[in-house]
């Protein structure tokens, strides 16, 4: 008999390994949902939510399906609203349930989203970047409990990669392959020129990341995510919970390392995360060299997928024309208490943040 519990935070610490199992016999296993990544968020911005909503669905006690979320409270127009949405919303870049795909998915999602909808206190349900490939994508689900009022699509650039690297090359234009060719030989003027991958990185590794990221974006004047102490600690944290799956990888030129990129490695696909650069070396575009190696190591280890994340960077649109949706929706509870608020207050000072 399929059970839905709620569990509390010290309880999901004691099923990392049931937790991450499911998530490997799931249709989309993916980095953003293992344990090491949500009690690493939870641990780090845990103080600044009421409370973390972790529902699992059981059949005999084993875990069938899972989803980590969590419930903040804001105030409008002295009005307040209770709010939940992903566990790790913000830094993760893909937020999702987990179902087991062997175990009746259709049904262990209905009762997790019945439990949502009628155990749980809540007036608005943010759901950020849910792939398009979903099962939250399907907004019927919702209609029980709730009504849709906000809808955005944001692309995510990915690469699938071919068996071979003469394969890819041949999807980039002309232009690219001539600027990665005539960049190295410039950059083999000034020395030797090695590519450098750190599996499972120590903080002190990091760090090293950390200096050079900062130097390319002070370069420019503009503040890096790096600069934010909490967002630097939940990094340290994964890193001290999954280093194996961490990646750091350098491009050096003799003793100075010129870009660099902070990566995940899961399921065989590969996690752009962050990258670095040495501005007093720009003019050599290493940042398109240390993908170039990148790629060509990806390929040659029999990865599927270079996945970039989301944002509109040019530069993505250089290496791949691919792109996948993400949907971020904003749901409203059709009991909600709060009803009697104009609604355009709601709209205005909640849905244009």
């Amino acid at each position: 008999m399929l059970k839905i519990r709620e569990i509390d935070i010290k309880e999901f610490e004691n099923i990392r390994g049931s937790w991450n199992n499911l998530l490997l016999n799931s249709s989309d296993p993916n980095f953003f949902k293992t344990w090491e990544w949500l009690i690493s968020y939870w641990k780090t911005y845990g103080k600044k939510y009421r409370k973390p909503i972790i529902l699992t669905a059981e059949v005999d006690h084993k875990l069938v399906g899972a989803i980590a979320l969590r419930k903040d409270r804001r105030y409008i127009s002295k009005t307040y609203f209770d709010i939940i949405s992903f566990l790790s919303q913000g830094p993760s870049d893909y937020n999702d349930v987990i179902l087991h795909r062997e175990a009746g998915k259709h049904k262990t999602l209905y009762n997790i989203l019945n439990y949502i909808g009628s155990c749980i206190e809540w007036d608005l349900l943010y759901m950020n970047d849910v792939p398009v490939h979903s099962s939250l994508s399907n907004r019927e689900l919702f209609n029980q409990f709730s009504l849709k009022i906000k809808e955005e699509t944001k692309k995510v650039s990915y690469i699938k990669l071919p068996d071979t690297w003469k394969g890819f090359l041949s999807t980039l234009s002309a232009n690219l392959r001539k600027n990665i060719r005539s960049k190295e030989k410039r950059l083999k003027r000034l020395g030797k020129v090695k590519f450098e991958t750190i599996n499972s990185p120590s903080v002190k590794d990091f760090d090293v990341f950390v200096d050079l990221n900062l130097k390319r974006w002070r370069s420019r004047y503009i503040n890096s995510v790096l600069q934010d102490d909490l967002f630097y600690d939940f990094h340290k944290n994964i890193i001290k919970t999954r280093s194996d799956s961490i990646v750091l990888e350098y491009l050096w030129v003799n003793d100075n390392i010129v870009s660099s990129i902070y990566g995940f490695q899961f399921e065989k696909k590969f996690y752009v995360y962050l990258t670095g650069m040495d501005p007093d070396f720009a003019r050599y575009s290493p940042g398109n060299l240390i993908f170039a190696i990148s790629i060509k190591d990806k390929i040659n280890r029999r990865f599927r997928e270079y996945d970039l994340l989301r944002g509109k960077e040019e530069y993505k649109l250089k290496w791949t024309k691919t792109s996948k949706k993400n949907y971020n929706y904003i749901y409203m509870r059709k009991s909600i208490r709060k009803i009697m608020l104009p609604m355009k207050i709601l709209f205005w000072k909640l849905l244009n943040k």
